[in-house]
């Protein structure tokens, strides 16, 4: 009795010293697979594959020859939810696989710590024509933050070199100035620049930051720039290489108060990423520029390309739309604007010049507004030209003066009342052009007493609590 109590207690020991060897055996193992897929080397094959997929849920997925054997591989970025009601994705990794036969090829976890409704993107920035996976994960919050990985496949081990320290994006140091401006100090060989506090004056010496003449009190805030919140991929330059322009936004006291955005061009070597060019606007100009032989990128992504063409005497420079992500022009925008510049070339009749050239005025997220200007000299002799452009991005139309703001009578109210107080009425009916700057409205109209075509501006700002949701997006 007693030997057969002693063979059982030596059972439940050799049992649970076997047991515990099993789980120390497979934690190492699971922590050495681990290890491997962060260092791109897990070897994909029979069960082990079939274990990997099991492992995460599908986010997304995209097509494409992404390690150059000129075969389509389908690429996938698994993820596990942080909880059953959540929408963000923690242990990520990348599974790429046989379009035709399924059979996987390779696998790499990127280093993101996680992010809500992750995207993927193709194109080749390497510049070996082999097409590479960019990775955006935005990481939710009020600051817009988007997490972007670029990973390279063509090698036996795939490498991440677009990582978390690229998406630091610019270094900029900012400090507070007296009469409200702020003084920034962008990139590695500093570019200096002093611009005003976008806030409403009394925001800050309600904060104490400074008194009422405009005094600096208080030396505690330091503007600076947060981390990535938006990129572009690109060839900017026509070389077959793609770029990447990233965004990022300037803040100044705190994460309500944007001074401004940086634009970043980013051009990759065998050895890193070097930046290309970097341009700032402030939070009233961002969507400006002065357009001679530049590219314009505009806040919903498309980029704007000057076209010159030089024809005896004449020289005429106007403005090509595409959509940089796909290539794709805006046709319809193009073909008003090409069907504007044709018809002025024909009105010399090969009889003397014409010269053209464009200014971006506004280029937001939905609308975008060019003037076209420069100089006729033709059958009816010599002529100023000035044409404004105005386009509803949404739908490809063009937003006629008595369109902009349709049927609300308040606003048409409010515009004859202050034109009015200066000169001559402006209504619908007499405005023949206009432009919008990003911060004001600029109208052409007839002056019915001199018979002269007169311009007339006015703020958004005063007209801003009058504008209905759809009018106010729009003009966004």
């Amino acid at each position: 009795m007693l030997n057969n109590m002693l063979d059982l207690k030596k059972q439940k020991f050799i049992i649970l010293f076997l047991t515990c060897i099993f789980v120390m055996t497979s934690s190492m193992a699971l922590a050495q697979e681990k290890k491997e897929l962060d260092q791109g080397r897990v070897q994909i094959s029979g069960q082990n594959a079939k274990e990997l997929l099991k492992k995460g849920e599908i986010i997304a997925t995209i097509n494409g020859d992404v390690d150059g054997d000129d075969r389509l591989e389908d690429v996938i970025i698994l993820g596990n939810k942080f909880s059953t009601d959540s929408n963000y994705y923690i242990n990520l990794y990348l599974v790429v696989k046989d379009s035709a036969e399924g059979k996987l090829k390779a696998a790499f976890a990127p280093s993101l710590s996680g992010g809500y409704d992750l995207g993927l993107n193709l194109a080749d920035v390497t510049g070996d024509g082999i097409a590479d996976v960019i990775i955006s994960a935005p990481t939710g919050g009020s600051g817009g933050i988007i997490s972007y990985r670029v990973i390279d496949f063509a090698e036996s081990i795939p490498r991440e070199i677009f990582t978390d320290h690229e998406n630091q994006g610019l270094f900029v140091q900012g400090k507070l100035l007296n009469n409200y401006q702020v003084e920034l100090l962008l990139g590695d060989e500093p570019k200096h620049l002093i611009v005003d506090l976008p806030n409403d004056k009394n925001f800050y010496d309600f904060l104490g930051i400074y008194n009422q003449n405009g005094e600096l009190l208080s030396e505690y805030y330091h503007p600076y720039a947060q981390g990535l919140s938006g990129m572009l991929v690109m060839d900017t330059d026509g070389d077959g290489v793609a770029e990447l322009v990233t965004t990022q936004r300037v803040v100044g006291i705190n994460n309500t108060d944007t001074i401004g955005y940086i634009r970043t061009v980013w051009r990759y070597n065998a050895i890193k990423w070097q930046i290309d060019s970097y341009t700032f606007s402030t939070k009233y100009d961002n969507k400006r520029s002065s357009t001679t032989n530049y590219s314009f990128i505009g806040m919903g992504g498309y980029a704007i390309h000057p076209k010159e063409a030089v024809v005896g005497l004449s020289t005429i420079i106007y403005p090509n739309i595409n959509k940089p992500a796909t290539g794709r022009q805006y046709v319809a925008l193009n073909t008003v604007i090409e069907k504007y510049v044709r018809a002025e070339f024909e009105g010399i009749q090969n009889k003397g010049y014409l010269n053209l050239n464009y200014e971006i005025k506004f280029g937001g997220y939905n609308f975008l507004s060019i003037v076209v200007f420069g100089m006729q000299d033709g059958i009816n002799g010599n002529q100023k030209i000035e044409k404004a452009f105005n386009f509803n991005l949404n739908t490809g139309l063009t937003i006629m003066p008595q369109d902009l703001f349709g049927k609300n009578k308040k606003v048409w109210a409010k515009i004859k009342e202050l034109s009015v107080a200066k000169g001559p009425a402006v209504r619908p009916e007499n405005i023949n052009d206009y432009y919008y700057d990003g911060k004001q409205f600029v109208f052409w109209f007839n002056d019915q007493e001199t018979q002269e075509e007169a311009e007339f501006s006015i703020t958004r700002e005063s007209i801003e609590n009058l504008l209905n949701e759809k009018e106010a997006k729009l003009i966004d």
